[in-house]
């Protein structure tokens, strides 16, 4: 896991022509005993979905988040729920849901990520990621609008569409009247 501090610092490097090998040494010495102190996990059980909504309503200050909804979501699998502990405690969360293209199969959107730092997002990405690739899928595509979040998604190798392809995302909403 690398966080956006470290990826900047990498660039840098590289702009000033210094090598990278002894850099990514220090790297892995560096963040290894960092990341072997969190552990990143798909939520399973009603324990794990009430210390994510624990931490979710926490963060975002809402005390409206039903947790028999969202458990009986992950049971079948309409959400996935990603949660990452250090010590015990959970310090950030990552949602996602299958999404279905008739181009692309099956693909993992990423809807929300909360994570005490960068560090935890991108290893709360890898996860999503690596169980995704299990599964045989090979498209992930994120909804966000936090800074940081949109940075460590482009250092774990997502694209922004908008720029690469000119893909622009609409909303429409509807009174149900």
């Amino acid at each position: 896991c690398i966080n956006a501090e470290f990826g900047k610092q990498w660039y840098q490097r590289r702009v000033r022509g210094k090598t990278f090998q002894h850099y990514f040494k220090q790297i892995n010495l560096r963040f290894s005993e960092m990341k072997n102190s969190i552990v990143c996990t798909k939520v399973v059980d009603k324990e794990d979905v009430a210390a994510m909504c624990l931490y979710y309503t926490s963060t975002v200050k809402s005390n409206t988040v039903a947790i028999d909804d969202i458990y009986n979501m992950v049971k079948i699998e309409a959400i996935r729920v990603f949660v990452a502990r250090e010590d015990q405690n959970v310090v950030g969360i990552l949602l996602s849901y299958p999404h279905y293209s008739t181009w692309v199969a099956e693909s993992v959107v990423i809807r929300t990520i909360l994570a005490d730092n960068n560090h935890i997002k991108v290893c709360l990405f890898e996860a999503v990621i690596a169980e995704g690739k299990e599964r045989g899928i090979s498209r992930f595509d994120l909804f966000s609008t936090d800074e940081n979040t949109i940075e460590v998604a482009q250092m774990t190798g997502f694209t922004n569409l908008t720029v690469s392809e000119d893909w622009h995302s609409y909303s429409l909403s509807i009174s149900s009247s």
